[in-house]
């Protein structure tokens, strides 16, 4: 089956709101910190409602036979004075449902949103992604990621 990549529409919100719980689901099991989907669902939908027409976000949503079976969600944000490139592009979110993977969407995705971060002056794309989640740091370093900084936590 073929899949399209397009710019998310209103009409596409429930479903990419879903998949975002998906994901927190998902990630809830990596990161016990994490509150529950469940938790999550009003802040979800006012937060994509709010950046759909965003000129600093980008919503994303692949669709097969016109059923959205993945998102990604990105954003240009500012960096800190210390670096030499003053903004930054950030792929926040990527989910495909499980039987519609390792078919090139991600890619796919990851492709459109770097031509999107060009298009707007982006020469550096960041992606924060938890180090025990071995699916997706074997997808982002595969599709050229390469691990550059640590983040340490404790409870204090």
């Amino acid at each position: 089956m073929e899949y399209k990549i397009e710019k998310a529409q209103r009409k596409d919100l429930k479903s990419t709101i879903k998949l975002a719980l998906m994901l927190q689901k998902y990630e809830c099991t990596i990161d016990p910190g994490l509150k529950k989907a469940k938790e999550l669902t009003k802040i979800f939908e006012r937060y994509h409602r709010k950046n759909l027409n965003n000129k600093k976000k980008m919503i994303l949503v692949a669709k097969i036979d016109n059923k959205v079976v993945g998102f990604a969600l990105a954003s240009i944000e500012k960096r800190m004075s210390i670096f030499k490139e003053k903004r930054a592009g950030h792929i926040d979110d990527i989910f495909i449902l499980p039987k519609h993977r390792r078919k090139g969407i991600a890619r796919e995705f990851v492709k459109k949103i770097s031509e999107w971060f060009k298009r707007n002056g982006i020469k550096i794309a960041v992606i924060y992604a938890y180090k025990n989640n071995k699916l997706g740091m074997a997808s982002w370093t595969a599709l050229g990621f390469k691990e550059k900084i640590v983040m340490l936590e404790r409870i204090v």
